[in-house]
């Protein structure tokens, strides 16, 4: 998420946008796992990323809104399940 800020303040793209893209992206990470693990397609995922618009314009709103001395890890746990799951023996996908 850091270099990405990086990146797109370096490309002067305006906060508002850098931070829709980054909430898209995170939509659509959350997407792809449930593609390879649930009964659901391409299109479901599609028209589910479609139906939350609304709610990542409000989230990013809130976002920009916030005071950015108050941003903490939200997840550290997950984050160090995710690395240790990279380099597990067994993985939940075969991609």
């Amino acid at each position: 998420m850091a270099a990405f800020g990086a990146a797109t303040a370096a490309l002067d793209v305006p906060v508002q946008t850098a931070v829709l893209a980054e909430l898209h992206g995170a939509c659509t990470t959350l997407l792809g796992a449930a593609l390879r693990l649930m009964r659901i397609d391409h299109q479901h995922t599609q028209a589910i990323l479609r139906r939350q618009a609304p709610r990542l314009a409000h989230v990013a709103q809130s976002a920009l809104a916030a005071d950015w001395r108050g941003l903490r890890p939200t997840a550290p746990f997950a984050e160090i399940l995710q690395m240790r799951h990279e380099a597990a023996h067994v993985r939940l996908f075969s991609s």
